[in-house]
């Protein structure tokens, strides 16, 4: 049977993104990203009947994007394919023109500590050096590497240095994050030169596209010590603050860190424990969720993972057990959590924890709290919107959830609107409680007008503690009663 171009369609090699209309080719954002950053794009011409569960109408697709979310989807055998076509420069490095799994690159992850800028103490005694760790939620995956020890020049000290890792970037996790230190050694009689912390950023490795983050970095430093569960947004709160530049450019080309299943043989362990490794796994289940379990009682829950399947309360210790630099028994984590036994609402809360960082989990733990009562949501509401703050990205399965909620109940709808604003004084986070906010009172039309009302309210009752402040009278509640009339 012959074939008619209508037959066939567009697909840009390595994600799930589809040319469908009369769109010029140009137009298409995978087409201009792809222009640039000075990337070939890559497509392979594919038959309609093969994505037939698939709408290609214009309109219907529009609403898709404004009413349902729009995911990435990336397959490491796909990815796989570029591999082949792809060659290193002199330099030793990949060349920008295709898209590569992450799973593919087997060199040791470093990055280039370039310089920091306006240091605040220039003196030729003073040194300063920078941190590097690498981590998974709270979990630390390897060494803390440091730059030499350096006086400023001016206010800039200049190091040009790279600070190497033992992880190969296909070891690291989707959710990798980059916590960075700075710190100042100024020899006195009273510290004996020991390092004092200047500022400090956190940067994930991976953008909420599943891109490895890659090019030259200038991020401003919070004034605090290095903390891995701490925001990964700059400071903005002052033009001088001091800045930290560094620069990840092994790889030029566009790494990705590949979202399908990876298929696994071989890897499922049907072993039981003795009647005395039943004995330890049962008091290493019953340890507390803010207790650290070690090492070897890790090692003990991840070798009998398939005898705990049935325990609900054995999740949470299974996931802190996993490998979280082996790809492949995190996809053992994956299959088994599907097969787990499901755990209650109230356990369901550990998992949206900092430790555990990866959004599959995070997932999970959403869709166990999808059933709580209206009255129950309203105890923990103070505690989830604060959990905000440790997710990946603005935009996760926790926050839709929230929102869905609010708009539901007025008076859980109440509530999250004010937890809300009694965060935007707070500029690490403020961006995206802000993003949230404006996102809730969009879709909460019949409660707008009481919102406003309330806004009013606390304006008003705000300027009159501030006129009470002024007047010279001691009696407050009859200066409340008489300033309360003119409003």
């Amino acid at each position: 049977m012959e074939k008619n171009w209508d037959d066939f369609l567009f697909k840009a090699v390595g994600s799930a993104e589809y040319f469908v209309g009369d769109t010029p080719l140009k137009d298409y954002d995978y087409m201009r990203n792809s222009f640039s950053k000075n990337i070939t794009p890559t497509l392979n011409l594919i038959l309609r009947s093969e994505v037939e569960g698939l709408q290609f109408n214009s309109q219907e697709i529009e609403e898709d994007f404004l009413f349902t979310n729009t995911t990435l989807s990336y397959s490491h055998q796909e990815l796989h394919q570029n591999l082949e076509n792809i060659d290193k420069n002199q330099d030793g490095k990949y060349s920008r023109s295709k898209f590569l799994s992450v799973w593919d690159i087997h060199e040791y992850f470093r990055l280039k500590v370039i310089s920091v800028d306006n240091v605040p103490d220039n003196r030729k005694t003073t040194q300063y050096f920078v941190s590097m760790d690498v981590y998974y939620g709270d979990e630390k995956l390897a060494q803390t590497k440091n730059t030499p020890s350096i006086a400023a020049q001016g206010n800039s000290v200049n190091w040009n240095v790279y600070l190497n890792t033992q992880l190969q970037y296909s070891q690291l996790p989707r959710f990798t994050k980059i916590t960075f230190g700075l710190y100042l050694i100024m020899p006195t009689k009273d510290n004996n030169g020991v390092p004092e912390p200047l500022g400090s950023i956190n940067l994930t490795l991976f953008d909420f596209k599943h891109r490895l983050k890659t090019g030259r970095f200038t991020l401003k430093l919070w004034r605090e010590p290095p903390n891995p569960l701490a925001t990964c947004v700059q400071n903005s709160t002052s033009i001088d603050a001091t800045s930290l530049s560094f620069e990840i450019s092994d790889i030029d080309c566009q790494i990705i860190y590949p979202t399908e299943p990876y298929p696994i043989v071989g890897y499922h362990c049907q072993c039981k424990p003795s009647p005395e490794e039943n004995a330890l796994l049962e008091e290493i289940l019953r340890k507390a969720p803010i207790t650290e379990i070690t090492e070897i009682e890790k090692s003990i829950v991840w070798r009998y993972r398939n005898f705990l399947v049935d325990n609900p309360k054995a999740l949470s210790k299974f996931i802190k057990s996993v490998p979280k630099t082996d790809r492949y028994s995190v996809e053992e984590m994956y299959r088994l959590m599907e097969k787990w036994s499901p755990v209650s609402q109230i356990d369901a809360l550990e998992l949206l924890g900092v430790t555990y960082a990866d959004t599959k989990i995070r997932n999970y733990a959403v869709q166990r709290l999808g059933n709580l009562s209206d009255g129950d949501l309203e105890d923990y509401l103070l505690q989830l919107v604060q959990i905000l703050k440790f997710e990946p990205h603005d935009d996760s399965a926790l926050s839709q959830f929230l929102v869905a909620r609010a708009l539901k109940n007025k008076r859980v709808g109440h509530y999250f609107y004010w937890l809300l604003k009694s965060e935007l004084h707070d500029s690490k986070t403020a961006g995206r409680f802000a993003v949230l906010l404006e996102g809730f009172i969009r879709g909460s039309t019949s409660t707008r007008e009481a919102f406003l009302n309330q806004e009013n309210l606390q304006n008003q009752i705000l300027s009159i503690a501030l006129k009470i402040k002024t007047e010279p009278d001691k009696d407050t509640s009859k200066i409340f009663a008489r300033l309360i009339k003119c409003y």
